[in-house]
């Protein structure tokens, strides 16, 4: 049994042209949705780390509300939210999903709407699929910075909304 060469391995981690052009477009677009004040830019590093180190630690030591703290939510969108959105948008586009109009995603722990934002820029061709998408979470401030986020990058990359339903939905799970 042969194995992939670490090229091949390398090839399937490409990102698309939307993918590139969305994440040129996200560091505008948080600072429009996300502003940040001079003093929190600079402390962005840290800021940064400290949310890592919180979300590496086990849960009983994290802070319930994590995402709800400015400091915290501006680092997690600029920082965690592109990489995830490069990881989803590489997955999406390789997936063979086939959504009909009408269908339902859903989204637990959709933190800053992760998933819709990362199946938009992956699946062009779900763009006009009349969908729904649940998202939930138990922050809800991430979940308004996420739809805003979401809107925004949808009208830079296309020039319209799809007509997709996205329900928010601020539901706490687990102990």
């Amino acid at each position: 049994m042969t194995q992939p060469s670490h090229t091949a391995a390398l090839q399937s981690l490409k990102i698309g042209d939307d993918c590139a052009r969305a994440l040129d477009a996200l560091p505008g677009i948080f600072d429009e949705v996300v502003p940040l004040t001079q003093k929190h830019r600079q402390d962005l590093g840290h800021t940064v780390r400290s949310l890592w180190e919180d979300l590496t630690s086990e849960k009983e030591h994290r802070a319930a509300e994590y995402l709800s703290s400015p400091a915290y939510y501006s680092a997690y969108v600029r920082y965690f939210l592109p990489w995830n959105i490069i990881r989803l948008s590489s997955i999406f586009g390789s997936l063979p999903l086939e959504l009909k109009d009408e269908a339902t995603v859903v989204d637990i722990g959709s933190g800053p709407l992760t998933v819709p934002i990362a199946l938009y820029i992956a699946r062009p061709d779900l763009r006009t699929r009349k969908l729904t998408i649940y998202c939930a979470d138990k922050t809800e401030r991430i979940l308004k910075v996420g739809q805003n986020v979401f809107e925004s990058l949808c009208v830079r990359l296309s020039g319209t909304l799809p007509p997709w339903t996205i329900v928010t939905l601020h539901q706490q799970f687990g102990a």
